[in-house]
């Protein structure tokens, strides 16, 4: 399923292209935070912990559900 990255929620699974081209991983979201221009996504996948920047308007693509 596709949602806009405003209307993503904690628990949720997504699916972003990260670190080089063709590199898919799968992202457990644990918090989402708007921050003026962004929505701020606080995320991990294993012990890789990061916060991708992504526009309200911005397309992602959403594997599990919470």
């Amino acid at each position: 399923m596709k949602v806009k990255a405003k209307e993503l929620i904690s628990g949720q699974t997504i699916r972003v292209e990260y670190g080089d081209y063709g590199n898919w991983v799968k992202f457990q979201v644990d918090a989402v935070k708007p921050d003026g221009r962004y929505i701020n996504v606080d995320c991990h996948a294993g012990s890789i912990y990061t916060t991708l920047a992504l526009e309200p308007e911005e397309i992602v693509e959403v594997v599990e559900n919470a």
